[in-house]
């Protein structure tokens, strides 16, 4: 199936179909108007030269209505909006299957349009295939991070350079471009985020992803046969190297031998289809699934299991000061825990500030890969000399990072969370350890956690009774504290700090909560939306004194004005 304007020839003998005008969203109208056919949707208008009606000829394509996945305020008065676009890379198998089978990714563009009227298109830049994974405005130039499929296996990260500084106009300058050694299927695009450790320093922090992904290992499949076995069946015979299986058939032969040699490869520990020997010899096959299907061939059995990242992170850094004036790519920095053990960050926090990145991570226990004992680590790396990129040893802390403050050259505030949610550690980093300064537990479960760039936290009670709550570590006391408490009368879905206000969203609305340097909150100012709309606050652009605009899909965007009466 497909969204398409057929193009059907009517005649006294019947109907012949000669082509397809095809849309991106469903086709809704078409005319005819002398030798051109228009064909309209709800988000383009097309017009085809139709002397050949077997063969089409797309004369003018008109925007009508767009994908809004980013939104940047472009001087006093405009807006960039931005479609990050398709890859052929996702996280699941099958959708990479899917994008990779279509003939029309949707590509990144970048629309500009008046922010009093943000439907109305004043220019489209088309940046052709990949996925943009973040865009800030600095100093006068946007810089986008598109992450791209390379042709020939390379994986790249392509930042572009926009010169920004005369709006409406927005001039491309240059890309660069960073090789990127992990996959699109281990990184969680979603979360990436830009950071400025330096003036003129940018780094794209991107994590990846916190579980395990499935794949299957290569099968050599000359002369195999197809085994299904169920949950707890027992393969009985008289040792591991030469197990009779007689028990079992398969079509259209029965199987005889199930043969393991030296060659095979070992019980892996993290596989989801399990063997396991007993002091008979028997072998039980044990798992959570259902049922299992093994390839026989020569003795060699491959299962499905999953294997979780050594990858907590990338950093990927550009010089955007340049001696030659050209930004330039630096080598990524993976974030990794030792010796290719796993690791995983679930909050995906990142902090930059005079000249030092800071982010964390889970590393699992070494007994197992699924190893419920895991420490937390912190990982600094100093950008302060962009030639010469220094990781410093990571440091244990007592969880996840999601708040850092006072960052410098002699160490950091931190504010930790642990596994279980509801745990908020404060810690002293002095650049070689981290010590715990207080601790602060809720029995709230569930909370939605975010922080803002002064480091102050906030925490929302989401469903029965729902809560914000400002906590920070106040210095003179040594003590983390709340601050602050207010009580909203819809759920709380997400929340987003900037500067001076907190974004949170419930059922058809976002409220925005101001509050001043002591984390005081102030009375909400509510946006109302349709129920069916969906606001990604992470992607929010706020202008303090002025509002905030949010990205709304592809019902475009949404302003709420956050001025002074």
């Amino acid at each position: 199936w497909k969204n398409a304007t057929a193009v059907v020839e009517v005649t006294d003998q019947g109907l012949t179909y000669h082509s397809s005008i095809d849309h991106e969203f469903t086709a809704r109208r078409a005319a005819v108007s002398g030798n051109h056919i228009l064909s309209i949707s709800g988000q383009e208008l097309i017009v085809e030269n139709a002397q050949d009606l077997k063969s089409l000829v797309r004369l003018s394509q008109l925007s009508l209505s767009w994908q809004v996945d980013r939104v940047v305020p472009f001087g006093p008065s405009h807006l960039i909006q931005i479609e990050d676009g398709e890859e052929t890379n996702g996280y699941l198998g099958w959708y990479s299957l899917w994008a990779w089978s279509r003939n029309n990714l949707r590509p990144t563009m970048l629309r500009i349009s008046p922010a009093s009227s943000p439907d109305d298109l004043i220019e489209e830049i088309d940046m052709g295939q990949g996925r943009v994974i973040g865009a800030v405005e600095r100093d006068g130039r946007l810089y986008v991070g598109q992450y791209v499929s390379g042709t020939t296996g390379q994986n790249l990260l392509r930042t572009w350079v926009f010169d920004a500084s005369a709006p409406p106009t927005l001039r491309e300058l240059t890309h660069v471009e960073t090789p990127l050694e992990t996959g699109a299927a281990r990184l969680n695009l979603n979360q990436a985020t830009a950071l400025w450790p330096t003036p003129t320093t940018l780094v794209w922090h991107i994590p990846a992803f916190a579980f395990y992904y499935p794949y299957l290992t290569p099968v050599y499949l000359a002369d195999s046969q197809i085994i299904t076995l169920s949950t707890g069946t027992i393969l009985s015979g008289a040792s591991s190297t030469n197990l009779s299986s007689s028990m079992l058939t398969t079509s259209p032969r029965p199987v005889q031998t199930l043969t393991l040699t030296n060659s095979a490869p070992a019980p892996v520990k993290k596989s989801s289809t399990t063997t396991t020997s007993s002091a008979s010899g028997a072998i039980v096959l044990s798992n959570s699934m259902a049922a299992t299907s093994l390839v026989m061939d020569r003795a060699a059995i491959y299962p499905w299991y999953g294997a979780a990242s050594d990858v907590a992170a990338l950093l990927c850094p550009i010089a955007t000061a340049a001696p030659q004036g050209t930004p330039i790519a630096l080598p990524a920095l993976p974030i990794q825990g030792t010796s290719g053990a796993a690791v995983r960050s679930f909050q995906s926090s990142a902090f930059a500030s005079g000249g030092f990145v800071l982010t964390s991570y889970h590393e699992d226990g070494t007994d197992s890969a699924r190893s419920s004992r895991r420490r937390a680590w912190l990982q600094v790396v100093d950008f302060r000399d962009a030639s010469a990129v220094v990781a410093r040893d990571r440091v244990s802390i007592p969880g996840e990072l999601i708040a850092a403050s006072e960052i410098d050259s002699r160490g950091a505030i931190l504010i930790t969370l642990d596994g279980n949610g509801n745990t908020f550690r404060a810690c002293a980093y002095d650049g070689l350890s981290a010590y715990q300064l207080d601790t602060w537990t809720t029995n709230d479960q569930g909370l939605a956690t975010t922080a803002s760039p002064s480091g102050r936290v906030f925490l929302a009670r989401t469903w029965n009774n729902p809560q914000i709550r400002s906590l920070g570590y106040d210095s003179v006391s040594g003590r983390l504290q709340v601050s602050s408490a207010l009580s909203l009368s819809e759920p709380i879905y997400e929340l987003t700090a900037r500067e001076d206000v907190v974004f949170a969203s419930g059922p058809a609305s976002v409220s925005a909560v101001k509050f001043n340097a002591a984390g005081a909150l102030s009375t909400p100012v509510v946006l109302r939306t349709s129920s069916n709309l969906w606001l990604n606050l992470d992607r929010t652009s706020y202008l303090p004194g002025n509002g905030a605009w949010f990205p709304a899909g592809a019902y475009g965007v949404e302003f709420l004005s956050l001025k002074t009466p």
